[in-house]
């Protein structure tokens, strides 16, 4: 699929479950004022649909952010007990892990500062990228803009940017042409109380490991 497609349109019945394979995409709401809060980030090995319920009606959209690799799995039942265990026990693992993570996302926006939200996303990724071996220490390649950013902390663009510039004056990290890069993330991570333990690391590794081939850019359409 291209950038800026389509995966799942709210209002849509849920037949069926869509896994990144590669790619960004992001999980999202329009208000009525028609701005876009954005409630995840979707990277390779998560599900795009929050709940796997058959039948229910999708009540948020979900698009591409970058190129990207999307399977569709069909289901059948309430949990979709047609698949595999394996397959199911993946994606009702990644439901949990998703719960976890939006609980996390309503705290940094409802109780954190416009610094501390942006650095604890920026901290989330790059924990969440180091599982999918696509980070390192030094930093890793982020094609999100201050635009997305804001639309995910519930700030303006404006107001992003002044917070990377502080970033930045600070010696933390950089946000330059797609690319974090860091001075020093354990820093980053004290000062805006950044604690990964929510990510129950063991469970998302074990999501996010496949037997299967890894993607290539050449299999997008």
């Amino acid at each position: 699929m291209e950038a800026n497609a389509t995966i799942i349109k709210e209002g849509a019945p849920l037949d069926c479950v869509h896994v990144m394979h590669m790619g960004w995409a992001c999980r999202y709401n329009i208000m009525k004022d028609g701005k876009r809060q954005i409630s995840a980030f979707l990277l390779p090995g998560d599900v795009c649909e929050s709940t796997p319920m058959h039948g229910t009606l999708i009540d948020y959209s979900v698009c591409t952010l970058t190129p990207s690799l999307v399977k569709p799995i069909s289901i059948e039942g309430p949990l979709g007990f047609a698949q595999p265990f394996d397959q199911m026990q993946s994606i009702l693992s990644g439901s949990l892990l998703e719960q976890r993570l939006l609980r996390a996302w309503l705290a940094n926006v409802g109780r954190r500062n416009a610094y501390n939200r942006v650095a604890w996303l920026i901290c989330e990724l790059h924990v969440r990228l180091s599982i999918l071996g696509l980070a390192d220490e030094t930093g890793f390649d982020c094609p999100l803009t201050q635009e997305v950013i804001a639309d995910a902390v519930g700030l303006t663009s404006v107001h992003v940017n002044r917070v990377m510039k502080q970033f930045r004056n600070e010696n933390l990290f950089s946000f330059r042409s797609g690319r974090v890069a860091f001075v020093g993330v354990e820093k980053i991570r004290k000062l805006c109380g950044f604690d990964p333990a929510y990510l129950h690391l063991d469970l998302a590794q074990h999501i996010k490991t496949t037997p299967t081939r890894r993607p290539q850019l050449s299999d997008c359409p």
